[in-house]
């Protein structure tokens, strides 16, 4: 003979509330680090300079009073010494436009570590390079071209004759 299958009692809820398990810290750490990650990614992709009110685009406009000057070298090559010649000079690369060809450097010698110098590079013929140096602060762009345009004279001789105000 076979007994008949016993069936529990239904649980009141507030029972139930009492059993639940607490959530789980990882999950809702996981969570957290999504939610930041989300607005973290989008800021630093689409407008971080903006936001921080740092962009090329007043250097632009200064572009117009450059000191220019032209090497004898491809640009990959002369973009990579100014580059280098500036982080020896502790000059802070701020911003490395690839795409555009220009350098935004901060913590210029002599001028307050929030100038901006714009550094402007343009292909002037197959083996050449104009490089230009742009601000709105005029004793920052001096500054940098003295710093900057030696170094690459000495990688490159045969510039000092192609130097434009």
């Amino acid at each position: 003979m076979t007994l008949p299958a016993r069936r529990r009692p239904p649980v009141p809820p507030s029972a139930r509330a009492a059993t639940r398990q607490p959530a789980n810290p990882r999950r809702r750490l996981r969570l957290f680090a999504l939610l930041l990650a989300l607005p973290l990614g989008l800021l630093a992709t689409t407008g971080c300079q903006a936001i921080l009110g740092t962009s090329m685009k007043h250097v632009e406009k200064a572009r117009s009073q450059a000191v220019r000057q032209t090497f004898p070298a491809p640009l990959v090559i002369c973009r990579q010494a100014a580059l280098d010649a500036a982080q020896a000079e502790s000059m802070l690369l701020f911003v490395n436009d690839l795409p555009n060809q220009r350098l935004m450097l901060l913590h210029v010698p002599g001028s307050i570590d929030t100038t901006e110098v714009g550094v402007f590079f343009t292909p002037a013929a197959p083996a050449q390079t104009t490089v230009e140096i742009a601000s709105h602060s005029l004793e920052a762009r001096d500054t940098v071209a003295r710093l900057l345009f030696p170094a690459l004279e000495k990688l490159f001789p045969a510039a000092a004759a192609t130097a434009t105000p």
